[in-house]
């Protein structure tokens, strides 16, 4: 309750009033106390001091005067009994001001004084800290209230830098120990997983992730999601398996897994898979600690074509009929074999098919007629070209004609009989008159080299990135043609890659004595 003001004129009203008294804005017939006053207006005029002086001793009467009505309310209070609080002391918030010189900020000990601006008529307010504190330079962005039991948060909004009374009475409030607010969200419980090797293959390839875990039961209610170029989020993977390998071990395979599009999470980009929990608060809370996480890929069976071929340094149309070695082949010519897909650093093994036409058993004899009794052994040793430039062997083939004269012929008749030695003929011989498909398997070393061979290679950035290649030599006195070169691979991967397949014939002919 605020008493009532006994006079309400200012200092300001006092000296209007005793000016109109005087005689200046006096009113019509009138013409004041002081008629012969002649610079009433003029503030520098002698008189004019003496009225300002006048009026503010009147203020100060007033303000006397004023205080009256108070003394008596606060006289009826005591009358009736009722006793005041004593004094405590008033409250502001303060900002502190970090200096430049000082960019981590500093300590502001207990009792450090601060006062608000003096006045003409109002003094200074000194107040003090009560307790030593951190000022930093560190502004606050957001605040996050989360209410754990219900699994739900909100977002709070920061307050001004500047903090005042007004503006912390006009902040709506919020409520951040409930979950009933109308802001309060669900939480995301989010794991990413990042790899370029696992998720950032080009070909089709089943993943599987082994997770050990500690306490607690692997959860079930997960969606795997891949980050999708075109729609610009996250997709739901719809096939993917969870299966226990242990007590505390599963796995979890994507079959063919691939277009898993780069995103950045967290700031770092790379080739992400997230795991988002689906599950109900009270599943969350027996969620195991997961120890460790490790990956492979099972590559699918794939085929692919050769990118390059080569009979010495000539090149090689594979889809048409060809000679490996040349019209004429010698010793040491080679066919090399380059695939980018098919000799990937990444596959384990390949398996070359070709289409060959063989050999006729007529024109071979007719070729070794008047030979004497013999064997003729021809051998091809298949290499790849390693990563530090050597060549190691894959598989060495064999294959042996027998050469028997006939019996008293006087036309240097032969028979010739030929015998695939190995199980595979990796040698193009053949062991029919007729065209037959020959398949070579072979397994490929982990340090498979990134090569070129006659300015054949794939890269990116305008630089030769090694092609590795097969190599295989032919025979001085033999001509294979191969009709098709078709090469499936168990997998396909992103590195452009060739191998160099090698084939050195190794002649062995013995001899026995004619009949």
């Amino acid at each position: 309750m605020k008493p009532p003001l006994l006079d309400k004129r200012t200092r300001d009203d006092v000296l209007q009033q005793a000016l109109t008294l005087a005689g200046r804005d006096a009113p019509p017939g009138w013409a004041g106390y002081v008629p012969d006053w002649t610079a009433p207006a003029d503030p520098g005029d002698p008189a004019h001091r003496l009225l300002e002086s006048f009026a503010r001793l009147a203020e100060l009467l007033i303000e006397r005067l004023n205080q009256v009505p108070q003394t008596n309310f606060l006289s009826f209070l005591e009358f009736a009994g009722v006793e005041r609080f004593p004094g405590a002391p008033a409250e502001v918030p303060v900002t502190f001001a970090v200096s430049k010189r000082a960019p981590l900020g500093g300590i502001v000990p207990a009792g450090t004084q601060v006062a608000t601006t003096q006045t003409k008529n109002v003094d200074a307010r000194v107040f003090e800290t009560r307790r030593d504190f951190f000022a930093s330079r560190a502004t606050l962005e957001s605040i996050v209230a989360v209410h754990p039991t219900a699994n739900r948060f909100v977002m709070v909004p920061p307050p001004p830098p500047q903090v005042t009374g007004e503006s912390l009475g006009a902040a709506p409030p919020i409520r951040v120990l409930t979950d009933t607010e109308a802001a309060a969200r669900d939480v995301s419980h989010i794991l990413y997983l990042a790899s370029e090797e696992l998720f950032g293959r080009k070909d089709s390839a089943d993943i599987t992730l082994t997770i050990d875990f500690t306490g607690g039961v692997f959860p079930s209610s997960i969606l795997w999601q891949r980050f999708d170029k075109a729609a610009d989020d996250w997709v739901t993977l719809r096939e993917w398996s969870l299966s226990s390998s242990g007590p505390n071990q599963v796995r979890v395979t994507f079959p063919g897994l691939r277009d898993v599009a780069k995103t950045k999470v967290d700031g770092v980009e790379d080739f992400w898979l997230a795991a988002r929990f689906n599950g109900t608060s009270e599943a969350l809370a027996t969620v195991p600690v997961v120890s460790s996480i490790t990956g492979g890929v099972t590559p699918t069976t794939l085929s692919a074509s050769l990118d390059a071929a080569f009979y010495n340094a000539a090149p090689i149309d594979t889809t048409k009929p060809f000679s490996p070695f040349g019209q004429r082949p010698a010793y040491g010519d080679a066919l090399y074999l380059g695939g980018a897909t098919a000799f990937s650093p990444a596959n384990t093994s390949v398996t070359l098919t070709f289409t060959i036409r063989p050999y006729d058993t007529t024109v071979l004899a007719n070729q070794f007629r008047w030979a004497p009794s013999m064997s003729v052994r021809t051998g091809a040793k298949w290499q790849i070209l390693l990563a530090n430039g050597t060549w190691a062997d894959l598989a060495t083939f064999e294959h042996r004609f027998d050469i028997t004269p006939v019996t008293g012929s006087t036309t240097g008749e032969v028979t010739v009989t030929r015998f695939a030695v190995s199980a595979t003929d990796g040698t193009f011989i053949g062991a029919t008159n007729t065209d037959s498909t020959v398949q070579v398997a072979l397994t490929l070393p982990t340090d498979v080299g990134l090569r070129e061979l006659n300015h054949i290679g794939h890269a990116p950035d305008h630089a030769h990135q090694d092609a590795e290649q097969f190599r295989v030599s032919g025979s001085p006195r033999f001509r294979q043609r191969v009709s098709s070169v078709h090469v499936p691979e168990s997998a396909a991967d992103r590195w452009q890659c060739g191998i160099r397949l090698i084939a050195r014939p190794l002649l062995q002919i013995r001899s026995s004595a004619r009949a």
